[in-house]
C-alpha cells in the first residue's frame, strides 16, 4: 500500500531529516551528546569570543 503523502515533497523531506538526525545522533552516542548540542557546539567554534 503507498502512502498518502508520498507524492507531497515536503513528506520527503520530513523522512530524509529524520534519518539525517538519527545517523547523527549515532555519531556522536558515545559522546551522550544530541544533535542540537552539537549545533550549538559548532557555532561557537565557528564564532570565537562569542559570549
Amino acid at each position: 500500500m503507498k502512502h498518502p503523502l508520498e507524492s507531497m515533497v515536503g513528506f520527503h523531506l520530513v523522512r530524509t531529516a529524520n534519518l539525517a538526525l538519527k545517523a547523527v545522533n549515532a555519531t556522536y552516542g558515545d559522546l551522550r551528546i544530541r544533535h542540537p548540542d552539537a549545533a550549538t557546539m559548532l557555532v561557537i567554534e565557528a564564532n570565537p569570543g562569542i559570549t
